[in-house]
């Protein structure tokens, strides 16, 4: 008997599973696709600007050095950090909430991961025919994979998954077109505990 994960059937938008047949290979659609270049650059500006950041001192030396801007610079480098899964993005809200307080920190990161969730979300509409995204959507758990990919309860829950939760979600979302209204305000609902979190440990009212 297979793992539950493995049975759970990944939903498309009314409810079906989409096709996972593709043409050619996925080294080869992914090699022509314009959206998976950008993400790629996109990766590198941020991998440039976090060392841009600590070249200056780390986030303190920046605000000492630039005034407020610091804090713009600081969420545009969240927002580009949060469309892949590593921590970089948690760490500048970590540092914004710290040099802001709880309420500006909170609103800071709740800002920088929205733009990150838009902007991963626009990328995948384009990436829609490269995406394996059967193959990708299996590291969600399979209580989250029952859901359609449109119902808010996968928009909203699925982003709270530890790990890739949020880019999946981002991916799923965008790849099969769920519309941008109903996939905005749930991401809204969902990154504003996350953001509360992380400003609440920086500023020491929640204990890590």
């Amino acid at each position: 008997m297979k793992p539950e994960d493995e049975d759970a059937p990944l939903h498309s938008l009314d409810g079906t599973v989409p096709p996972t047949d593709r043409a050619a290979p996925l080294w080869r659609r992914l090699l022509g696709s314009s959206s998976f270049w950008s993400f790629l650059a996109i990766g590198a500006i941020v991998a440039t600007a976090l060392y841009w950041i600590h070249s200056h001192g780390g986030p303190t030396a920046l605000r000492e050095r630039v005034g407020w801007p610091a804090a713009a610079i600081l969420v545009a480098a969240q927002a580009l950090a949060g469309m892949y899964p590593v921590p970089a993005g948690e760490l500048l809200a970590f540092a914004n909430a710290i040099l802001h307080g709880f309420w500006w920190g909170m609103a800071l990161a709740w800002t920088g991961w929205m733009l990150a969730a838009l902007l991963q979300y626009t990328l995948a509409r384009r990436m829609a025919r490269d995406v394996d995204l059967e193959a990708s959507m299996r590291l969600m758990p399979a209580w989250v994979r029952r859901f359609p990919v449109s119902h808010p309860a996968f928009l909203i829950l699925g982003r709270l998954v530890p790990g890739p939760g949020p880019q999946l979600v981002n991916l799923a979302a965008g790849a099969l077109g769920v519309p941008l209204w109903r996939y905005t305000w749930c991401a809204a609902v969902s990154i504003l505990p996350g953001a509360a979190l992380i400003s609440g440990i920086a500023t020491g009212l929640v204990e890590a």
